[in-house]
């Protein structure tokens, strides 16, 4: 059996209404999915306790480097600029947009857990 993958993919954040503007405009993040390798780096299954019903049980949550996720995953940004006083910076990779300090979190926590849930997906898609 031969089985086409795409390995990159784009998503478009809602972020500040970035999907309401014309399509030229728009903050577009390309990005490529993790290796097996990656996400065994990157996504843990860990133990922990919760409290369910009042009564503690033993269960399995995850736990995600968010940085090296977006770092990995982001192939390169379009249209995404920041101004410093009267100066302007393209923020064309996922390691720039990390660098230019917290004015973006919004963003950030966006654009990471698109890439959390597509990777925990397992597939990629056809």
């Amino acid at each position: 059996m031969i089985v086409s993958l795409s390995r990159e993919d784009k998503y478009i954040p809602e972020w500040r209404g970035n999907r309401d503007l014309p399509e030229e405009e728009q903050i577009v993040f390309h990005f490529r999915y993790l290796n097996l390798e990656e996400r065994e780096k990157y996504i843990k299954i860990v133990p922990v306790k919760k409290v369910i019903d009042g009564k503690e049980e033993d269960t399995l949550d995850f736990e995600f480097d968010k940085k090296a996720i977006f770092k990995t995953m982001t192939v390169k940004i379009v249209n995404l600029e920041i101004m410093e006083g009267d100066k302007s910076t393209k923020l064309e990779t996922g390691r720039a947009m990390l660098s230019s300090g917290g004015h973006l979190i919004g963003l950030f926590d966006e654009v990471v857990s698109h890439y959390i849930i597509t990777s925990l997906k397992g597939d990629v898609k056809n």
